[in-house]
């Protein structure tokens, strides 16, 4: 993370104090008592803009067993294709609810005082055409369609908090992808060694 004031595109996501800087492009985030959110990103690049408004939560605080909590975020994507604006806008309703707790083994360790966070999506799309003076307007013929998604995280308090993460079907039922799960959280560094010089 980076302070989110000292990147060129702070201005564009106003209330961001955090920003993440990958492959060219910045993510903006904002920290506070209530939680992490995703604001939204950018690719200077391409010129790919995503905005969140209201912001996506990453995940609430305080949070622990037994807890639940439901948010609603506002994702926006504006493009132009053959000169024609087009936006696409998705409302999705983020439950989350913290159902385990306990220990959790990974090839890494096993990790005391952790807790399981189940979380659901449900997202509503829309696309929308601008129509010049008649201001942006649903695309005729089509149809909004639901979506869910589901998402498992087990995480603890300190240094490396989110230790495991894979998604998951609708139901949560069978993964859907592979495990990204928490390596190490030690210091990096080079080991000073000593150099010895021979001569003859």
């Amino acid at each position: 993370f980076l302070a989110a004031s000292g990147t060129p595109y702070a201005a564009q996501f106003p209330g961001s104090n955090l920003a993440g800087f990958s492959s060219g492009g910045y993510t903006y985030f904002t920290s506070g008592p209530t939680g992490l959110f995703a604001n939204g990103s950018i690719d200077p690049s391409s010129g790919f803009v995503i905005t969140f408004n209201p912001a996506r939560l990453i995940f609430p605080v305080p949070f622990t067993y037994g807890n639940s909590l439901t948010h609603i975020s506002r994702f926006q994507y504006d493009t132009t294709l053959s000169s024609i604006d087009y936006r696409f806008v998705q409302y999705t309703e983020q439950g989350f609810n913290a159902d385990g707790y306990g220990s959790l083994q990974l090839p890494t360790g096993t990790y005391s005082s952790t807790l399981r966070v189940k979380e659901t999506d449900l997202g509503i799309d829309s696309i929308y055409i601008n129509m010049g003076p008649l201001g942006w307007q649903p695309l005729p013929g089509y149809t909004p369609s639901p979506t869910q998604s589901t998402n498992f995280m087990w995480l603890r308090n300190g240094n490396g908090a989110l230790l495991l993460n894979f998604s998951a079907d609708s139901l949560g039922l069978f993964a859907t992808d592979g495990a990204s799960y928490y390596l190490y959280a030690g210091p990096a560094g080079i080991e000073a060694n000593t150099l010895e010089e021979s001569k003859n």
